[in-house]
């Protein structure tokens, strides 16, 4: 009908005919026929770029390590066991090179020249969530958290560049070691269980289990279970004892043998329903260590503003630390 506006097609939907259309076709079909087939051919030959866009996304849709990591992933929804290509096209993988799956957790692809295939995981603020990787291993990831993990199997590779993640690394019949980036820190095992957290200035490795390697430019320190250890630039800090069965985040509790104020905010904000902020940046400088139950952030803070000099107040729906 005349007048009606006319409405373009998202990019990368099944309607639009870019990059992401040709390439689910060729891969799922149908078969194109001739009048398509010439459709595209005047397509490709429109931009030079078209080519190139075309094979990234067919290699996304080919790639089976990607397709094993992303059906693991387990969420808080159900989801389908296996999904279809076509079901990932929707909402425009494409156009993005990302798309969320179930839960608010994140994932994109992306490949650096001469890098390792990879995908990058963000789990937004909230409750952890648990992704099970394509060699066994299994990752609980805390709120806030980002990670890089390689998707080009047999590598074993993870990169925690924000936030906190528990993860437990599964034995392989070849011995592999499973290295973690953190910073400047590279922690490498065979098998077992660690916690790693990266937060401002700090990033803390605790083994659960087994023995691990860190390293931290020419310096080498090896952990066993029941080790905590801390890296501060370029300095390694123990390792030192501490107790496995004193909890950790996947019970609501951090335990810790010195932060400052500003680092304990920052991992309140991981999970807290009211965010958490400093409105004078001397308080974030206190320094409080101890166990602390995280699931109760606004009773925790007013004990310590109590031994601290501070008080707590909700404003603008947050809980903000501000004098006394």
């Amino acid at each position: 009908m005349s007048g009606m506006p006319h409405t373009q097609p998202p990019a990368n939907s099944d309607g639009a005919k870019g990059g992401a259309y040709w390439a689910l076709r060729q891969v799922e079909g149908p078969t194109l026929s001739p009048a398509e087939q010439e459709e595209m051919s005047a397509w490709l030959a429109a931009d030079p770029a078209n080519h190139a866009d075309m094979l990234a996304m067919r290699d996304i849709l080919t790639d089976s390590a990607l397709t094993a990591a992303m059906t693991r992933f387990v969420t808080a929804d159900p989801v389908p066991a296996q999904p279809t290509r076509r079901a990932w096209m929707a909402g425009g993988i494409a156009a993005a090179l990302s798309l969320t799956i179930g839960a608010p957790l994140l994932l994109s692809r992306q490949r650096e020249e001469g890098a390792t295939l990879s995908a990058r995981l963000t789990v937004p603020p909230g409750a952890p969530r648990t992704i099970a990787l394509a060699d066994g291993s299994q990752v609980i990831a805390n709120g806030r958290t980002d990670l890089l993990t390689a998707t080009d199997t047999p590598t074993r590779q993870l990169t925690l560049t924000r936030g906190e993640a528990f993860i437990r690394v599964a034995a392989m019949a070849e011995p592999t070691p499973f290295a973690f980036d953190c910073g400047a820190a590279r922690i490498e095992t065979l098998a077992g269980a660690l916690n790693l957290d990266v937060a401002e200035g700090l990033t803390e490795i605790s083994l659960y289990e087994g023995v691990a390697l860190v390293t931290v430019g020419d310096r080498a320190v090896r952990m066993r279970a029941g080790d905590r250890a801390g890296v501060e630039g370029n300095r390694v800090i123990g390792p030192v004892a501490f107790d496995p069965q004193a909890g950790d985040f996947r019970t609501g509790w951090l335990v810790t043998q010195g932060l400052s104020l500003s680092q304990l905010t920052e991992r309140l904000n991981r999970t807290a329903p009211v965010p958490v902020r400093i409105a004078d940046p001397a308080i974030g400088r206190h320094r409080v260590a101890g166990r602390f139950k995280l699931t109760e952030p606004d009773r925790l803070l007013s004990s310590l503003g109590k031994l601290h000099g501070f008080t707590v107040r909700r404003r603008d729906g947050a809980l903000e630390l501000v004098t006394a």
